[in-house]
């Protein structure tokens, strides 16, 4: 029987990035500082760190990031129903145009373009919902524009 030398092979690694066109889900990734009475917003930086380390205490067979996950994941799933539901009343809107008017995707010139490293099905999850929310917000705004 032949022998192999042991395969010593380096992690999987990709190059993912996002592009946020609105100021308002730009906002949603950096949260927002503490101010004298009120606590600080967390970004999604936080978020994909607080996501990472429960997938982290789950693999360890923690019972309360197992409930918290679940707890978390409906509230993304809840959160996405209702935003594609507003997004859909939207393209209602678009669609009520004359149709002599060809009106394109409001897409921002110059996107903020960030980097994502992320550990964790949820922390997709939430980053999936910002970018829902940033189609949100264009759309919205072309409808109020036009």
């Amino acid at each position: 029987m032949e022998s192999f030398p042991p395969l010593e092979l380096g992690a999987l690694r990709s190059n993912i990035s996002l592009a946020l066109h609105t100021f308002h889900a730009a906002l949603i990734w950096r949260g927002g500082t503490a101010r004298p009475g009120a606590r600080p917003i967390l970004g999604m930086a936080g978020y994909i760190q607080a996501t990472n380390r429960l997938k982290q205490a789950a693999a360890r067979d923690d019972p309360y990031a197992d409930w918290a996950m679940c707890k978390l994941e409906a509230k993304l799933e809840t959160a996405k129903a209702r935003i594609s539901k507003l997004i859909q009343h939207l393209e209602c809107i678009h669609r009520g145009r004359p149709g002599q008017i060809d009106v394109g995707e409001n897409l921002n010139q110059h996107p903020v373009i960030l980097p994502l490293f992320i550990g964790s099905q949820l922390g997709f999850l939430g980053v999936y919902l910002l970018t829902d929310y940033d189609v949100l917000a264009r759309r919205a705004l072309l409808a109020n524009h036009t």
